[in-house]
């Protein structure tokens, strides 16, 4: 954690030196869980949420995943979670196809949009994965949401 802090110290830094600006965009990605068994502690998402970061990324646990951490009702991070890309066959989950997010951000209307993309059989083709909004009726392969770019 006081790592975390060091980095974020070091480019408030150059803040000021025209470096590094609160009109970026700011993704956190790495390999745990924020949420659920092995998730990452509170203090860390809040100390995210202070520095202005709108959005992570994050795998482990092998099944895509959508969430919000709500620090206060100004600042909270959407949490994207990745399912399993390239596992070896031995460490597949029965059950959970191998799966990739493909994310895209419109710079108009700074929407993000997660599409989902799945893969049955080891040898079977990439497909849409239909997982998200209303999965008795209608589920979509994508879902959307919006971030600051000026937090």
């Amino acid at each position: 954690m006081s790592a975390l802090r060091h980095a974020m110290d070091r480019l408030l830094e150059g803040k000021g030196k025209g470096k590094y600006g609160n009109d970026w965009l700011k993704i956190a990605v790495w390999h745990h869980p924020v949420t659920g068994s092995g998730a990452m502690n509170d203090a860390f998402m809040e100390l995210l949420a202070v520095q202005g970061f709108q959005v992570c990324l994050h795998g482990h646990i092998h099944e895509a995943i959508e969430g919000f951490h709500k620090y206060d009702n100004t600042r909270g991070i959407h949490i994207v979670g990745a399912g399993t890309f390239g596992a070896p066959t031995k460490e597949q989950v029965p059950g959970i196809p191998l799966q990739y997010n493909l994310l895209t951000l419109d710079l108009k209307t700074w929407e993000m949009t997660v599409n989902t993309r799945k893969k049955e059989k080891p040898n079977g083709a990439w497909v849409a994965d239909a997982r998200w909004g209303d999965k008795g009726t209608n589920p979509k392969p994508w879902y959307r949401f919006s971030v600051r770019n000026n937090p």
